[in-house]
């Protein structure tokens, strides 16, 4: 939908130029306006949780965002980006985001429950995701 409303020339957001993958758009997005590094969209959703949302994961945009000063600890619907990479299964970006300063073990509540981003990967049944979250110290 967001692709279809940018198409018709809807204005686009850092967050909705994230999802979409724009990679130019975002850079030249937050060159003008660092601030636009806090910017939440819809759902109140942090910009670097929407780097693991889209179809693929967005791991230039990711790194991009995490060197200009994005907060790898943000929380979005009370997830980190590694608890929502985690039930993507973007192996990839979870490395990053560990690899950044991440906590393999932070918990968010899901369903009404505590989870860890391995007890999500186990749950969603990411298998290489879970894998490679145990080898990273995580706990379910």
């Amino acid at each position: 939908m967001a692709e279809f409303l940018a198409d018709l020339g809807a204005p686009v957001s850092t967050c909705t130029a994230t999802l979409l993958g724009a990679q130019d758009l975002v850079k030249r997005l937050v060159k003008e306006d660092r601030g636009c590094l806090r910017e939440r969209g819809a759902h109140d959703i942090a910009l670097l949780a929407y780097t693991a949302y889209g179809a693929e994961q967005q791991l230039e945009i990711a790194q991009f965002l995490l060197d200009a000063g994005a907060d790898v600890h943000t929380r979005s619907l009370g997830q980190t980006t590694l608890h929502i990479a985690a039930s993507k299964g973007h192996v990839e970006l979870a490395r990053l985001l560990l690899d950044r300063g991440a906590d393999v073990n932070a918990t968010a509540k899901v369903r009404g429950a505590d989870r860890t981003p391995l007890g999500i990967a186990v749950e969603t049944k990411q298998t290489k995701m879970a894998d490679f979250l145990s080898g990273r110290g995580g706990h379910s």
